[in-house]
């Protein structure tokens, strides 16, 4: 499993990017890259599903940087509900 996380560097979000990426490693065994970002941007995708985005979740306040993020508890659900496709295209 693939997962990016993009952080805002202004809202201090790169502490709590880095966390994430351990625990994803850790618990769903993925592969995390960390981008840095600004104007309050949180987004989380896996592969290229966006997963979850601050701004659209949090409405004008997450887009000025404030609100609180889910837990990292939700983080990984939504990470482990995300249907990607099969791979294997062989017919049974």
């Amino acid at each position: 499993m693939n997962v990016r996380i993009k952080y805002c560097v202004p809202c201090g979000y790169r502490r709590h990017a880095e966390r994430l990426a351990g625990l994803f490693q850790k618990r769903l065994g993925a592969s995390v890259a960390i981008e840095k970002g600004n104007f309050g941007v949180f987004k989380i995708w896996r592969e290229d599903h966006l997963v979850f985005d601050k701004r659209q979740t949090r409405g004008l306040l997450g887009k000025l940087g404030f609100g609180t993020l889910p837990s990292d508890e939700l983080l990984v659900k939504l990470l482990e509900s995300v249907a990607t496709p099969s791979l294997d295209h062989r017919q049974s």
